[in-house]
């Protein structure tokens, strides 16, 4: 048999986790329209104010840590063995154990305040069970990133499945049982939040058994637990430098939903807003995250197995075979990222209204939806900066593009009420992509885009778009009742027949070459299965 190359390989790996970040976004996107509709636009507030602390542990035990522990774990063995590899897969675990528990501590003693500075003190049930969360990110980090680092991303797929699957169960549970027992939105809220803490807890025990699992089948020796302590100083260093700048990366969103957290209710309120009209006004605003985050998964799971495969390119002294590595995902990452955005913009109508059955904040979904085309770019290009031993600068740029989040959050939403959150967190991301695509660049870590393949894009965006826009003219009588079964059956049909033809024009036009798709894992029983029909 044919061996595959480290590029096949790291694709294999990559759309592997991507195909269970996909199962737990859909989970994720699917539980948010009963919970909405049971609880209300402000029991969706609620849930949406306290989900960022959740979502960035979860992001960080999933995208983050592991993939810095990863890349130490490859370096102990390659150097040293498995027992190594073990020491410092202890060792990462003793650290991030004492610097969890000190950020439960402080979350938990500290959700009065925290609910204050989010405008409503009503929120501190909810934060204080939430986070409980964050004692199980030790776990979940060090196994995945040890499993990683010996080149098996199963037992991550599998427990960020399970983790959705019960998460998904508890919340939607929890939620029923207040509303049918007359408990009020908030309520809700704390029984969502401990939804969210039983499925990292379902998810720690799934690693650990198939962490015993892999002990029986290795064979291991015992290893010195002194020794991993020893070495607790030196892995410190890295964990808190460049493991946080990873984390950074991949807590993009989640850190954007906190700025909205903190600033989107208070300044509505401070410019006019009474009652509950700010808070339900945010819930409405915050359809459009889980949208947002649906559209970057497939960028986080090839961000994420990127590093570590650079950075071995880069260490063997190939640095065309990286160069190429990089060029090839920044290019479907952001073919990936502008066919979603074109598509959610033209579609966000029927879209709203199949998830949360009505059209409100419409116009806010679209500005949003311009978001994808930049996260992707800036989750791929971070990564990219990070592979190749820059730190620095995806730290940077993730700063100003934080600072410009902030500064527009604080000008527009006075104007612009929750519009002008959406164009933040538009313009945010564009400066962070701007800087790392300039300094990748200028550093020649990928290959330029031709004018040629930008043109061949170009069409086949602009195809895709013209198509669906017919479309969504030809059915617009359907939306005006804002009927949600018309409006599902509508946007499944349309997305499914937008994808299959932008997918035919990037066929036809080679937007991804002969040779570049020979890296994509399942292109030939794809290839096979075409030529079969053909016969």
């Amino acid at each position: 048999m044919e061996e595959k190359s480290p590029g096949r390989k790291i694709w294999a790996g990559a759309l592997f986790i991507s195909g269970a970040a996909v199962i737990g976004k859909v989970l994720s996107s699917l539980y948010r329209v009963p919970y909405q509709n049971m609880t209300g636009d402000l029991g969706y507030y609620v849930y949406q104010q306290v989900y960022p602390l959740y979502g960035a542990a979860m992001v960080i035990a999933m995208y983050g840590f592991p993939v810095i522990i990863s890349k130490m774990i490859v370096d102990a063995r390659v150097d040293n063995g498995m027992q190594e590899a073990k020491e410092t897969a202890w060792s990462a675990f003793y650290i991030l154990s004492l610097l969890f528990t000190v950020l439960f501590v402080l979350f938990y003693t500290g959700a009065e305040t925290i609910a204050l500075f989010m405008g409503d003190a009503e929120l501190a049930g909810s934060l204080r069970t939430m986070s409980y969360v964050l004692l199980t990110v030790p776990v979940l980090s060090v196994v995945r990133g040890y499993f990683q680092g010996i080149n098996q991303m199963e037992p991550t797929a599998y427990s960020h499945v399970a983790e959705k699957f019960i998460r998904v169960a508890g919340i939607l549970v929890f939620a029923w049982l207040a509303v049918t027992f007359g408990n009020g939105a908030y309520d809700a809220g704390e029984g969502a939040s401990a939804g969210s803490v039983l499925g990292s807890a379902v998810s720690v025990l799934v690693l650990i058994w198939l962490l015993g699992k892999n002990r029986k089948k290795t064979g291991l020796q015992p290893m010195s637990h002194k020794k991993a302590v020893h070495r607790m100083p030196e892995h410190t260093k890295v964990l808190l430098t460049q493991g946080l700048v990873v984390c950074l990366g991949s807590l993009l969103f989640i850190l954007y939903q906190m700025i909205d957290a903190f600033t989107v209710v208070r300044l509505l309120q401070m410019n006019g807003a009474v009652g509950e009209e700010a808070m339900i006004a945010k819930g409405v605003f915050d359809r459009g995250q889980p949208l947002l985050q649906f559209g970057t998964v497939i960028a986080s799971s090839f961000a994420m197995v990127l590093v570590p495969l650079l950075q071995e390119e880069r260490i063997k002294g190939k640095a065309d075979a990286a160069r190429y590595y990089a060029s090839l995902m920044m290019k479907v990452s952001f073919l990936m990222g502008a066919a979603a955005a074109g598509g959610m913009i033209i579609l966000a109508e029927p879209i709203n209204i199949m998830l949360f059955t009505n059209d409100n904040g419409t116009g806010v979904l679209r500005t949003l939806s311009a978001a994808l085309v930049m996260s992707g770019t800036v989750m791929i290009s971070a990564a990219v900066l990070q592979g190749n031993g820059f730190f620095r600068i995806p730290a940077i740029s993730l700063a100003a593009g934080f600072l410009v989040k902030l500064i527009c959050n604080m000008l527009l939403i006075p104007l612009l009420e929750t519009h002008g959150a959406a164009i933040g967190t538009v313009a945010g991301l564009g400066v962070t992509a701007a800087v790392n695509i300039y300094w990748i660049y200028r550093k020649s870590m990928i290959d330029v885009f031709s004018t040629s393949w930008l043109g061949k894009a170009s069409v086949a965006l602009a195809g895709m778009s013209l198509f669906l826009y017919f479309l969504m003219t030809a059915g617009e009588e359907l939306m005006h009742g804002e009927n949600r079964l018309l409006a599902a059956g509508f946007t499944l049909i349309t997305c499914a027949a937008g994808g299959v033809l932008f997918l035919f024009l990037t066929a036809v036009m080679q937007v991804i070459t002969k040779e570049e798709q020979k890296m994509l894992p399942g292109i030939k029983k794809l290839q096979s299965l075409r030529k079969r029909g053909n016969q």
